[in-house]
């Protein structure tokens, strides 16, 4: 649930919100490091849950998240690329 709203925001809408505020190379800068932390704490979580005799393997979870990131960072960096010109 930390990370569901990854993929459940629309990342246009989310963008637009941001570009509202006339940000600068620097705003989008901190935008990209912020997904690139956050990718980063997923990374760190343990692939292997283990809960009594049942272990869980978040392998192909924390996968999904990371390219949800790189979407995030690719919408991000596109738009800016965008706006600068």
């Amino acid at each position: 649930m930390q990370y569901d709203w990854l993929w459940k925001s629309d990342k246009d809408a989310e963008y637009k919100r941001f570009a509202l505020e006339s940000p600068s190379l620097d705003d989008y800068e901190a935008q990209l490091q912020r997904f690139g932390s956050i990718q980063k704490e997923i990374d760190s979580v343990s692939s292997i849950h283990i809960i009594g005799a049942l272990s869980l393997n978040t392998k192909h979870l924390k996968l999904h998240l990371g390219r949800e990131c790189d979407d995030w960072k690719f919408t991000v960096s596109e738009c800016c690329c965008t706006n600068m010109r």
